[in-house]
């Protein structure tokens, strides 16, 4: 059975990119050859290195040598991966996901149902077997198969790969993605499950670049800013050299500041002026301006400041009620960064409670799914949900509450002036369309952290910065609170939202846990991975927007720095039955400073 799905992978990963991929050869390119053949040399150069190190991984593990010695090679293979990961992500992503997918469950959802459950392969999972010696030794068939796998994967990668046409600009463009890439998920350890050794090859990720910069710039001298992007990588190479290499004590905020961000802003420099000579495009400097934000999130749509206005005087209309006593606003305060204080609002009843916490609406632009478990595809369609739940809004017909609109001469006017339509074309789905351009609208961007990540400040608290470095470092919530927005949408492409598993409680009784009886994602999909499944919300605007969680069971910043301290509901320290629990079960055991510390990082984003 292993035997057929690995050949029917084989086939399918040919069948994929042969039709689309740019071979060594280079015979389709945007870019001049005196450019591209140098790179191209090089990318395959470093995947037959790639192919030789798994091969010696492959001898190793068939000789059943102690863990020790393959855990060695393992490394080596994996610093081969991470020197050619800015072009392999860029370009061959599908070659990418093949070799270092997260050791997770993907589903793809599609209007409630899913269509496919994709199995994780590659470099993470074979890490995971690494975890202890009878994980390893018991792991033996499993690894094999992943061995094999990751061989026909790079075999296939020597020979074919330039997936997506290899131009200037999308080099530029993945030289900006490696640097976000390293600033999320690289030194966070986000695809390091088990070896602490992100730093490491976080190095090695910058030797790549480097080395690609440096081919380029001598295939075009005539860019002077070239030289400085190459110093510049050098200079982060030097901080990482002259650091601790321990995972759990590197300064990230110093690091993503001073040297990181620097060779983002001047990929973003070049790309943008040296190269296509657009003066007026904005450059960026920092992966927290909002503009770079809203092009990271695929959120670059701006709309009318007329169809914006109409979209608040609606979520503040109590016409979209059944009774017409509550707004959207009445459970979105504006007060109270469009949350509320309350662990269950009432809602239209003033009665009966809604089954989950309401969510602050800042920053909602920036997620990929909608609602507390992510099962609504689209931000229009957690609309209609909120309309037509009896318990929210009363479920009020989509008729009436046009007739209500058509009867308000102030909306009229708005409706008019947004959409350019009389009284009688008012409709409800141009009453969503308008809601939506208001909600898109509420971003929260200019914290305190912030306003020093974008350099318009100098001054951070030690606080702040020991915090930063916990949550990104040893605390291991950057490996699901993705910056810069600090939520579940995973940089550098965020064409993924994720949902964890991390067992959360009915209530704030710490003596005596009982897990929350909220199902989840698992309610839609009936898939067992998925239950207990909620999506990450941000971090940001915590001050006002307890109590937290889905079902607002914590009521303060310190019961939830616990909770996550002791593992979560299935970890050790509740130790309450959550079998697919996504969150380490592993105690963090951060000391009361280090909380504060945590604390004040969070805080520091409202």
């Amino acid at each position: 059975m292993k035997k057929t799905i690995f050949i029917l992978f084989t086939c399918m990963l040919c069948i994929g990119l042969v039709q689309f991929s740019y071979s060594k050869k280079g015979e389709q390119t945007n870019m001049e050859p005196a450019i591209y053949q140098p790179l191209n040399k090089w990318y395959t150069a470093q995947a037959d290195s790639f192919l030789l190190q798994i091969l010696v991984l492959q001898k190793i593990h068939g000789y059943k040598y102690k863990q020790s010695v393959f855990e060695k090679q393992f490394k080596k293979v994996r610093r081969a991966f991470k020197k050619m990961e800015p072009l392999i992500s860029y370009f061959d992503a599908t070659v990418y996901l093949g070799i270092n997918s997260r050791v997770k469950e993907e589903v793809e959802l599609s209007k409630g149902t899913y269509e496919y459950v994709a199995q994780p392969h590659g470099l993470q999972v074979m890490e995971s077997f690494l975890a202890d010696d009878s994980t390893f030794k018991a792991s033996y068939k499993a690894m094999d198969y992943e061995i094999n796998l990751a061989l026909s994967t790079a075999r296939f990668l020597k020979t074919y790969h330039f997936n997506k046409p290899c131009t200037d600009t999308g080099f530029f463009n993945a030289i900006k993605a490696a640097t976000i890439r390293i600033a999320a998920l690289g030194i966070t350890g986000f695809d390091k499950p088990v070896l602490k050794d992100a730093i490491g090859e976080t190095a090695t990720a910058l030797t790549g670049l480097q080395e690609l910069v440096l081919l380029y710039q001598k295939a075009t001298p005539r860019i002077a800013n070239l030289t400085k992007l190459s110093l510049q990588i050098s200079h982060a190479r030097q901080f990482i050299r002259s650091t601790t290499n321990n995972f759990d004590d590197f300064d990230r905020l110093t690091f993503i500041r001073k040297y990181l961000q620097p060779v983002f802003a001047l990929a973003d420099k070049i790309g943008k002026q040296d190269l296509l000579k657009n003066m007026d495009a904005p450059v960026y400097s920092s992966f927290f301006q909002k503009g770079y934000i809203d092009q990271l999130y695929h959120q670059t749509k701006t709309y009318p400041a007329e169809m914006v206005a109409l979209g608040k005087s609606l979520f503040e209309s109590n016409s979209l009620s059944a009774n017409e006593q509550i707004s959207c606003a009445t459970c979105h305060n504006p007060d109270l960064d469009f949350a509320d204080t309350v662990q269950h609002n009432t809602g239209f009843s003033f009665v009966d409670t809604a089954a989950r916490n309401t969510p602050t609406l800042f920053n909602s632009t920036y997620h990929i799914r909608f609602q507390r478990d992510g099962h609504a595809l689209f931000i229009q369609d957690q609309f209609r949900e909120v309309l037509s739940s009896r318990i929210e809004m009363g479920n009020i017909k989509e008729s009436r509450l046009v007739e209500r609109i058509k009867e308000n001469e102030i909306l009229q006017q708005q409706f008019k002036a947004a959409f350019g339509v009389s009284k009688d074309s008012i409709t409800y789905q141009l009453t969503l369309d308008a809601l939506e351009a208001f909600v898109r609208s509420l971003t929260s961007l200019h914290s305190p952290f912030d306003q020093y990540m974008t350099y318009q400040t100098k001054l951070i608290s030690p606080a702040v910065k020991r915090g930063f470095n916990l949550f990104m470092g040893e605390g291991k919530c950057g490996t699901c609170h993705f910056m810069p927005v600090f939520n579940g949408v995973m940089p550098p492409y965020a064409n993924k939202e994720d949902n964890e598993v991390i067992g959360v409680l009915e209530t704030d009784d710490f003596d005596e846990p009982v897990l929350s009886k909220d199902q989840g994602l698992f309610s839609t999909t009936k898939l067992d991975l998925h239950r207990n499944s909620f999506k990450v919300p941000t971090v940001r605007n915590l001050k006002k927007t307890a109590p937290y969680m889905h079902n607002g069971s914590l009521k303060n910043l310190n019961d939830l720095l616990i909770f996550y301290n002791v593992g979560g509901g299935g970890g050790w320290g509740f130790g309450l039955h959550v079998p697919n629990q996504s969150l380490n079960r592993e105690p963090i055991r951060l000391n009361d400073d280090e909380r504060k510390d945590l604390e004040a990082f969070l805080l520091s984003l409202d």
